[in-house]
């Protein structure tokens, strides 16, 4: 915000004069902390009418600030440059009407607004008033996701052609939101479309950016089928449609008593996996292979390493991401949906997830020697020889790991120079 106002030209060398219009978005106390601490910016004056939350904006900004009870009066005595909306979302329209005609600068915590109406009559507004209009998405401006952008631009990264995004939390209520904010974010007409605009656009937006302001052919964003087949507050998955050069692709878990993904292949997405459902439904696998085609189907399968001789199985079969174990060999598990029409297995180690000691070799050999489909080996990367020892050793078809892309530790391109070198089959 503040350097969108001094690119225009209207601040000079001084600061830009910054003001905040709402406080009952929770959001809000850590936006008024980041703008007292901005060099270039000066918080002028904060505009809310509950007069409990102006108390505690009192607490927290500097004694130099001027708080109203209405936005509007703010506007026309303070003066500011820009401001920064934290309220309702069906009222940054009229707020932003108020800044055009005294051409302030609009900037406002994500989404734009409560429906697609609204947001295309607030472009419409700015640009009439040549202002400039914002919209903050946390994401973009993460450390980590700079630092994609950039590896992206450099080439380190190779041209964007898959991009899976998942965010979501347990629910506002759950994570403990202020009863102002409650007020309007569970109101459909205050809030409009909820996560599906809230979280939803994070990957929109992200993907927007990544392929340098395209403007995709579709988006969509899918509730209710999908909604139930997630964990609670998890974020309803949104696709994002191009037309060549970037795929983007849904993982996701199918229910046992749904199959009604076709429009997600319709859309875009090339393949689905399950994996708790396939162990409580095992006929699901059957239907989805028939319905869909096996190449587009994914077993995933979780297991951990038991002790020897016992009553479990050497290998077993664990499902709800490896927090219950079923007293299924894990072997013979993978015979079994290959058998019943899976195309390919993702198999994770959930004893070496996370530790980067390597691969469970004893684990991946197994599965792979006893089936004909492609086996993916997961967890437990750490170097370049763990991939390669997983392919060479464990014979699995493929390698998946995060930690080490996610980090920085390893880049991609390394990774598939290296497996090429030691004479494994990869794309570069």
């Amino acid at each position: 915000l503040v350097f969108a106002c001094s690119a225009l030209g209207e601040t000079g060398t001084g600061k830009t004069r910054v003001a905040i219009v709402g406080l009952d978005h929770d959001h809000v106390w850590g936006l008024i902390e980041a703008v007292v601490n901005q060099p270039d910016a000066e918080l002028v004056a904060i505009a809310d009418p509950h007069p409990e939350l102006i108390e505690k904006a009192k607490a927290q900004a500097p004694s130099r600030v001027k708080f109203y009870a209405d936005y509007v009066q703010m506007l026309d005595e303070a003066k500011p440059e820009a401001v920064m909306v934290t309220t309702a979302n069906s009222l940054h329209l009229e707020i932003l009407r108020a800044c055009a005609q005294r051409h302030i600068h609009f900037f406002t915590e994500k989404p734009l607004a409560a429906t697609g109406a609204q947001a295309r009559e607030m472009e419409r507004v700015a640009r009439e008033a040549k202002i400039r209009l914002m919209v903050n998405y946390w994401n973009i401006w993460s450390a980590a996701t700079q630092d994609a952008y950039t590896r992206l631009q450099a080439g380190e990264l190779g041209s964007v052609q898959k991009l899976i995004v998942a965010y979501g939390h347990k629910g506002p209520k759950e994570i403990g939101t202020s009863k102002y904010f409650s007020a309007w974010l569970y109101d459909p007409v205050k809030n409009g479309a909820g996560a599906l605009m809230d979280f939803g656009c994070y990957g929109a937006n992200l993907m927007t950016w990544l392929m340098d302001n395209q403007r995709p052919v579709k988006v969509t964003a899918i509730a209710q089928t999908l909604l139930r087949i997630l964990p609670p507050g998890t974020t309803p998955p949104n696709i994002i449609k191009y037309d060549a050069s970037a795929v983007p692709v849904l993982q996701l878990g199918l229910q046992s008593d749904s199959l009604a993904e076709q429009e997600l292949f319709d859309l875009g997405v090339d393949k689905v996996s399950i994996n708790t459902a396939a162990v409580t439904n095992p006929k699901l696998i059957t239907e989805a292979s028939k319905k869909f085609g096996k190449k587009k189907l994914v077993v995933a399968i979780d297991g951990k390493k038991n002790k020897p001789r016992g009553k479990k199985p050497r290998l077993e079969v664990t499902i709800k991401s490896g927090t219950e174990g079923t007293g299924l060999d894990i072997v013979e598990w993978a015979k079994k949906v290959e058998k019943l029409g899976a195309g390919e297995i993702l198999l994770t180690s959930k004893d070496a997830d996370g530790t980067k000691e390597g691969y469970d070799i004893e684990m991946t050999k197994a599965v792979a020697e006893a089936v004909k489909i492609p086996v993916t080996a997961s967890g437990g990367a750490g170097t370049l020889e763990h991939l390669y020892e997983a392919v060479a050793i464990g014979k699995a078809s493929a390698v998946l790991a995060a930690t080490i892309f996610h980090f920085g530790e390893i880049s991609i391109p390394e990774a598939k120079k290296y497996l090429a070198s030691k004479g494994i089959p990869v794309k570069l």
